[in-house]
C-alpha cells in the first residue's frame, strides 16, 4: 500500500481533471463515469475528449485509442521474460490490467526475481 501511495496521490486530481474538461464538454456525469469505468487508458480518455463531436467519429476514437495505446505491447514484452511461472489465463488478466504504473512497479519487483502470478489455481 505504502508503494503505490504516491500514484494515487497523482491519479486523484488527474482523474478530477478529466471529469471536469469532460463535463464542460458536455458530457453528463454518468457518461464520464461510464467512460472512466470502460476506458482502461488515462491518456486515451484525453485524447478522446479533444475529439469528441456531434456526432461522435466512433472510428476515429477507436483508431486513436489503439494507436495511443500501443505503448502495452512494448511494455508487455519487457515483461514476458518475467512471467515464466504465469499460465495463460493468468498472461490474459495481467495484459488486461495493464497501466503505466502497474508495469513499472513490475519491472521493479522483476529486479528481484521471476514475477508470480496474481491468481492461482487450477482453473487459471
Amino acid at each position: 500500500m505504502l508503494d503505490i501511495a504516491p500514484v494515487v496521490a497523482a491519479a486523484l486530481p488527474i482523474g478530477m481533471l478529466f471529469g471536469v474538461l469532460a463535463v464542460q464538454k458536455g458530457l453528463s456525469p454518468l457518461h464520464v463515469m461510464a467512460m472512466s469505468a470502460l476506458v482502461f487508458a488515462g491518456a486515451a480518455q484525453f485524447v478522446a475528449l479533444e475529439l469528441w463531436r456531434d456526432p461522435l467519429p466512433i472510428v476515429l476514437l477507436t483508431f486513436t485509442a489503439f494507436i495511443v495505446n500501443l505503448r502495452h505491447v512494448m511494455m508487455g514484452a519487457s515483461l514476458g521474460r518475467q512471467m515464466r511461472l504465469f499460465s495463460p489465463a493468468n498472461r490474459a488478466l495481467s495484459a488486461f490490467v495493464m497501466v503505466d504504473e502497474v508495469w513499472a512497479f513490475s519491472e521493479r519487483r522483476a529486479l528481484k526475481g521471476p514475477l508470480t502470478p496474481p491468481i492461482t489455481g487450477a482453473w487459471v
